[in-house]
């Protein structure tokens, strides 16, 4: 056997065995499988706001010098690693519902402060916490109850956080300051105070009690 076929047999080993180290990584490493849940779907969309479970693409900031960032929803189609309904025994839950600024998806999921916190708790506590993130864009504190009602409450959480961002949440909770503003909602339902003061839910076609 020459110098030059030895070489060559080498090179081609060199390649294989590097071919082979790059498989066993990307399975080592490969995101975890992430299952749809059909739970999620159907109360995301009887709240008139849908996102595909498990999907990915990429947030472009369109800020000049700042990078663009791969975005994963969970099997919830939430910002959120995968979760389950089961609570891990000793855990405590924490149930984060809020919109656009704490879902966070303008930025990586491990720079939001839901992980932050989730991260900060863990180092600083001995008993295990999960926060799941239950924030979704868009929506209002009405929105956010029925989600809890429909969703949320299936966590079992021990401590449930409310994160209100006041520079929209009063016209999102509001018939007359959404057609207002005009900006495009969706016929969905709105809470709203009856003659008795009492809070009641409306259907978007209901008629509505006189202010």
């Amino acid at each position: 056997m020459t110098t030059i076929q030895q070489r060559i047999i080498l090179a081609g080993s060199g390649l294989l065995l590097g071919a082979v180290i790059a498989a066993v990584g990307w399975w080592l490493l490969r995101p975890p499988p992430c299952t749809p849940s059909q739970d999620a779907m159907a109360a995301t969309s009887a709240i008139q706001f849908y996102k595909e479970p498990c999907d990915v693409f990429t947030w472009d900031l369109a800020e000049p010098g700042l990078p663009n960032h791969t975005v994963r929803l969970n099997n919830m189609g939430l910002h959120d690693e995968n979760v389950t309904f089961e609570k891990p025994p000793g855990t405590f839950r924490v149930l984060v519902l809020g919109d656009s600024y704490a879902q966070g998806l303008q930025v990586p999921r491990e720079q939001g402060f839901v992980d932050l916190l989730e991260t900060r708790l863990n180092r600083e506590h001995r008993q295990n916490v999960e926060i799941i993130n239950l924030s979704i864009d868009t929506i209002g504190t009405d929105r956010m109850l029925m989600l809890y009602a429909i969703l949320g409450y299936r966590f079992d959480p021990d401590l449930v956080l409310l994160a209100t961002y006041v520079g929209n949440d009063v016209q999102n909770n509001s018939i007359e300051l959404a057609q207002l503003r005009n900006e495009g909602y969706r016929p969905r339902a709105f809470f709203k105070l009856d003659a008795g003061g009492n809070l009641r839910l409306y259907n978007w076609t209901d008629d509505l009690p006189q202010s």
